[in-house]
């Protein structure tokens, strides 16, 4: 209730900012620079990890491969569709209901760093 004993509508205790979660994004292949890009330009968290891979030619050799997945930090019910409707965004990853990568997200970030 407001000061004129009017409801407001808002549940008590319960703000509209929830907590954000970090979420995987299945992109495009090459596509996950230009992603990660946008997702800046709307002001949130990414991390795209590269990856590193054996070339079948020269075993010892290691190449660069292009990303096809981009880690983004935000509030699922209010970024969903400005997400999705990013040129090269294919899916969130566990779609119909997302699941977020925080616990997951800090051992990538360790071994990314480490280079395993």
């Amino acid at each position: 209730m407001d000061r004129t004993g009017m409801q407001t509508g808002k549940t008590p205790g319960k703000g509209r900012m929830g907590k954000k979660h970090w979420y995987k994004l299945i992109a495009r292949p090459g596509f996950a620079n230009i992603v990660a890009g946008r997702l800046r330009e709307l002001d949130l968290e990414v991390f795209v990890p590269e990856q590193n891979f054996v070339g079948p030619q020269q075993p010892h050799t290691r190449q660069r491969q292009s990303a096809l997945d981009v880690y983004c930090r935000f509030l699922l019910d209010e970024r969903r569709l400005p997400v999705m409707s990013i040129p090269g965004v294919l899916d969130i990853a566990g779609i119909p209901e997302p699941t977020s990568f925080d616990e997951k997200f800090s051992v990538l970030q360790t071994k990314v760093r480490l280079g395993r």
